[in-house]
């Protein structure tokens, strides 16, 4: 795994659940806060952890970004090895494809599913990267325990849809 600077880092957290009428604003409030961060803030590193929902739409339009920006990467922090196992045919898919496309994997657990491995992915996340954006429409799950956790290790978060932020973005 190829070491990245802190700063320029933005991890992605996020449900697994979008209302379809959710998914457009979605889309272009990340693709909105991701060229801020990089054209303001030279981030250049992205991570997604690359379960279904929010983590795969954003993961999609970092690569999408790649035509414009084309030195900004993808990581993927990937929990276990078989994260897609119990997974519908298109959502396996998309992982799939994901993983071909990535500039990098990370495999937290270098192994099969194990209680904790998603949390420590989550943790792992928080740790590499100074920014964060978040979707999140409740306060209770994974997305949420790993904002509350970005907030307590002082990190500059950005929650979708509401826009709240925390923290301070730094150049």
């Amino acid at each position: 795994m190829e070491s990245f600077n802190f700063n320029e880092s933005c991890f992605f957290t996020g449900h697994r659940m979008i209302a379809n009428n959710e998914i457009p604003d979605i889309m272009h409030m990340t693709e909105k806060l991701c060229i801020k961060l990089i054209e303001e803030y030279g981030v250049k590193h992205f991570i997604s952890g690359a379960a279904m929902g929010y983590d795969m739409l954003a993961a999609n339009i970092v690569l999408n970004l790649k035509k414009q920006y084309p030195l900004i990467m993808l990581h993927l922090y990937l929990p276990c090895r078989n994260q897609s196992q119990q997974w519908k045919p298109a959502y396996k898919a998309e992982w799939d494809k994901l993983i071909k496309l990535a500039d990098e994997k990370k495999y937290i657990y270098d192994g099969n599913y194990v209680d904790g491995c998603m949390q420590l992915r989550n943790t792992e996340m928080v740790n590499d990267a100074y920014y964060g954006i978040a979707f999140c429409k409740r306060n209770t799950g994974g997305t949420y325990d790993t904002i509350k956790k970005a907030v307590q290790n002082k990190r500059f978060i950005c929650i979708l849809p509401s826009q709240q932020t925390f923290g301070v973005m730094t150049a």
